[in-house]
């Protein structure tokens, strides 16, 4: 029972208790009134419970409404509130794509028996700088939407408008994002979810997966690219395309959660390092800092768990906690 309790299996299990109180549609199959979390929880299934803040933020953009109200309040003062009570602990025990990424390379390892081969340290470091690009592109594309709506001047506006595929028009970040991949289409398609309703298998599944695939081939490639990434880099997602992690990690500086380490323990044997799915550097190479919160760190605690000298423990506020009955022995 001891060896259950650890670290990992509780985060998983919180992970999946989540994902189902989340996706609400599992348990009551009926039009809920959603609550927008910073999570890629897809509101494309209208009865979740919980929804991503970029489905209704981009609409808010997009929509042909006076300027003063492009920004959706409701949505960003969900996601500052929330943000800045956990950082980016959202995406280590709460975002349902942080648990497929992490169910994915579970798998991975019990069928290839051996570890990632992970970047460079130059490259790493170059390619989280990713994530802050395509945020700021897919926002100031759905910006420029709805200000060609606005028609000024109107013919510029309704030849770019003209443009642009029918799907980008109103959520160009939900056609890149593998939210809606994974839990909506891939799903329809199998026929397992019908109208927010969990169904059967669709029996002509092969035949309707040309047609939807053709209507929509950004999904097939999120889909492949995805599972690449998996295959090779443990979180790639999370580490370099996440937009919702570009937004989530500031307030890492500013969240009461984060880790602090006993530095008189501390062997620099870089254990932290390379269990940490994130490539962090800074767990093992901080030497002073009474509170170690790098803005990349997802809080999922896996240092904590494996340190050898159990030298790092979670830190909420001015409290340390060791942790010491849930490491994995």
């Amino acid at each position: 029972m001891a060896k259950l309790a650890t670290i990992s299996n509780i985060r998983l299990i919180t992970q999946i208790f989540l994902f189902s109180l989340f996706s609400s549609f599992f348990f009551f199959g009926s039009h809920v009134i959603p609550v927008f979390i910073p999570a890629l929880q897809c509101d494309h299934q209208e009865t979740n419970l919980m929804t991503c803040l970029f489905g209704p933020l981009q609409r808010g953009l997009t929509a042909q409404i006076p300027l003063q109200a492009f920004i959706p309040f409701a949505v960003l003062g969900s996601v500052l509130v929330l943000g800045a009570l956990f950082g980016r602990a959202w995406c280590g025990w709460a975002c349902p794509i942080g648990l497929l990424q992490d169910l994915l390379t579970k798998i991975r390892v019990k069928l290839f028996r051996h570890g990632f081969r992970e970047p460079s340290r130059w490259l790493h470091e170059n390619l989280l700088f990713l994530k802050y690009a395509y945020l700021m592109v897919l926002i100031i594309f759905a910006f420029s939407v709805g200000i060609a709506l606005i028609h000024i001047p109107p013919d510029v506006g309704l030849a770019y408008y003209s443009q642009i595929p029918s799907a980008w028009t109103s959520e160009p970040i939900c056609q890149l994002c593998p939210a809606p991949a994974f839990f909506v289409f891939w799903p329809v398609l199998a026929g397992v979810v019908q109208e927010g309703v969990v169904a059967g298998v669709n029996p002509n599944w092969t035949g309707d997966i040309v047609r939807l695939i053709s209507g929509s081939p950004f999904y097939l490639l999120v889909t492949a690219l995805f599972l690449i990434g998996v295959l090779y880099i443990s979180r790639a997602y999370c580490r370099y395309l996440c937009p919702l992690a570009a937004i989530l990690a500031p307030f890492n500086k500013v969240a009461p959660f984060a880790r602090s380490k006993d530095f008189d323990k501390c062997t620099k044997c870089e254990s932290c390092l390379r269990n940490c799915p994130m490539q962090i550097a800074s767990t093992s190479e901080e030497e002073s800092a009474a509170r170690i919160d790098d803005s990349e760190c997802n809080l999922c605690l896996t240092c904590v768990e494996k340190c050898p000298e159990k030298a790092l423990k979670l830190r909420i506020m001015d409290k340390t906690f060791g942790l010491t009955s849930l490491r994995e022995e």
